[in-house]
């Protein structure tokens, strides 16, 4: 047994107890801002869960979408647990903007890449909905997928800007807006295209 404390315990046969928990809360409407929750499956083969966030407007219309990932340290997390309930809910409100937080398998039971990948396999789902054709009708009828901003926090980080840069190299002009990304930690900007354009220049558009 290898002890993490105070986070992971892993044990011989490969099992893993993690000693932070934090809770999840099920999918509703906010009593608060008339905000709607729903979970979707993006990749049936690993049964991930992610959430969207869809504000309370009239008339319907189609609004931007923010598209979060979740920290902690790729082991800890998730899309719906109170943290991320507690930072989504009041910047849809005040944004306007619809928000899906995508989810990730997490390590040790899942080593890198694993989280990269299905977060890869979530933009691709995302950009599946470009005809309005999409699985999910949410985003068919309420996302303007011409209009994104991606933001993580904490490790995160590396995630969205994998992701970020294999998606302005593979998906346009699908998702077209995905060139002017914003990563934000809380109310920290960390990254932005300007630091795109700058690592192209240095490492080429291959990823």
């Amino acid at each position: 047994m290898h002890d993490f404390p105070p986070f992971l315990r892993v044990f011989t046969d490969g099992h893993v107890q993690r000693l932070i928990t934090i809770p999840h809360l099920p999918p509703s409407t906010d009593p608060l801002t008339g905000i709607q929750l729903k979970d979707v499956v993006i990749s049936p083969k690993f049964r991930i869960k992610s959430r969207i966030f869809l504000p309370n407007m009239s008339p319907p219309q189609k609004l931007p979408l923010i598209i979060y990932v979740h920290g902690g340290a790729f082991c800890f997390g998730s899309p719906l647990n109170v943290v991320t309930h507690s930072f989504l809910t009041p910047l849809v409100s005040q944004t306007s903007a619809v928000a899906i937080a995508f989810g990730y398998r997490l390590a040790p039971e899942h080593p890198l890449p694993a989280a990269y990948h299905d977060c890869w396999a979530a933009l691709q789902w995302i950009a599946s909905h470009v005809s309005g054709a999409g699985p999910d009708p949410w985003i068919n009828n309420y996302v303007d997928t011409t209009l994104q901003e991606i933001g993580p926090i904490a490790t995160t980080q590396k995630i969205l800007f994998a992701t970020k840069f294999r998606a302005c190299n593979s998906l346009r002009p699908k998702l077209v807006a995905t060139r002017s990304l914003l990563l934000i930690r809380r109310n920290r900007l960390l990254f932005s295209s300007l630091h795109m354009r700058r690592y192209r220049l240095t490492y080429g558009d291959d990823f």
